[in-house]
């Protein structure tokens, strides 16, 4: 068996980093933005104009008066690796402490941001200077200036639906194939600053619950065929449309008990995060012959990170908010 060495151990470590940030759901929901310095601009959010008949000189349209930014902060942690580890090659216990951290710094962190920007999401405004969920969505300047809302009510009890749920904490299946089904319809109707429809082509869709109660009637919702009561599926009619649906367990967003979000994540259509980097992790150590090896005996494994998370594009995002009557 080869000896484990503390340079290896950084080489496991970013292969782990790697591997975990790829199969995350931020990877989903979120425009990866590298930085080179301390705040970066977002001014260029927005859409790109239509085609339109060319009659006279070209008509080119300037960039919207977007005043967004997102500045970067510094993150660390560091864990002791015992020097008697290497000298006998206890490589399961390396390994499980660097996996460990690696998961840690690298997209549970990010999921960790990326969380609490959506408990924070009513009440801190994105690009277009409104909060990210809200009711009345219009950008400053925009051709379009008919209010778009991202944040909707519905009383359960109201729904058509024959089995409702027993509370806005436990809609029932049938429930949430419903809302779900019309989540999908709202972000697919709503129109970009030129009034364009904005997500008419998308076909991917994930939904975030942050409760059991919330995620188990979601799942059903979205596998099952037929429903409890008996009534067809509407997500299995809007399947064959070749849209597709996955939910996720947040459990960092339990607080929000009686609210769930929907997500378009069509590739290539623009995401509703953003998470800006400008050192996505960096591993320093400190090993054979420094102070601290004298010290402790023992190997200091660090990483940092410089990065911030912040609002893309609302229109990608709905969240419902619910009542039982």
């Amino acid at each position: 068996m080869r000896k484990m060495t503390l340079r290896g151990t950084k080489l496991s470590f970013y292969e782990k980093y790697e591997a975990l940030i790829g199969g995350s759901w931020a990877q989903l929901l979120s425009h990866f933005e590298d930085s080179d310095q301390d705040e970066e601009d977002y001014s260029w959010l927005g859409p790109v104009p239509e085609l339109e008949e060319w009659i006279g000189d070209r008509v080119v349209k300037g960039l919207l008066a977007i005043d967004y930014s997102i500045k970067n902060k510094k993150f660390q942690t560091a864990i002791k690796l015992m020097r008697d580890w290497f000298k006998r090659n206890k490589s399961s216990r390396i390994n499980d402490k660097i996996n460990g951290l690696a998961r840690r710094a690298g997209a549970e962190h990010i999921e960790k941001l990326l969380s609490a920007a959506m408990i924070a999401a009513e009440s801190t405004v994105c690009y277009d200077s409104q909060y990210f969920f809200d009711t009345d969505h219009v950008t400053p300047g925009a051709e379009y200036q008919t209010n778009q809302s991202n944040l909707v009510a519905k009383v359960l009890s109201n729904l058509p639906t024959s089995n409702h749920g027993t509370a806005a904490t436990h809609p029932s299946p049938e429930d949430m194939a419903y809302l779900i089904a019309d989540g999908i319809g709202l972000i697919q109707a709503f129109k970009d600053e030129f009034g364009a429809p904005a997500n008419q082509g998308s076909k991917e869709f994930l939904v975030v619950c942050g409760t059991v109660g919330l995620w188990t009637p979601a799942v059903q919702a979205i596998q099952a065929a037929n429903l409890n009561s008996g009534e067809s599926n509407v997500l299995q009619g809007i399947k064959k449309h070749g849209i597709k649906v996955d939910v996720v367990l947040n459990s960092r967003l339990s607080s929000l008990t009686t609210k769930f979000d929907i997500y378009d994540v069509t590739p290539d259509a623009g995401k509703p995060y953003i998470v800006q980097e400008e050192e996505g992790a960096v591993v320093e150590t400190l090993g054979e012959g420094s102070d601290y090896c004298f010290d402790h005996d023992a190997y200091k494994f660090g990483v940092k990170a410089k990065r911030n998370v912040g609002y893309g594009l609302w229109r990608k995002a709905l969240r419902f908010s619910l009542s039982q009557s």
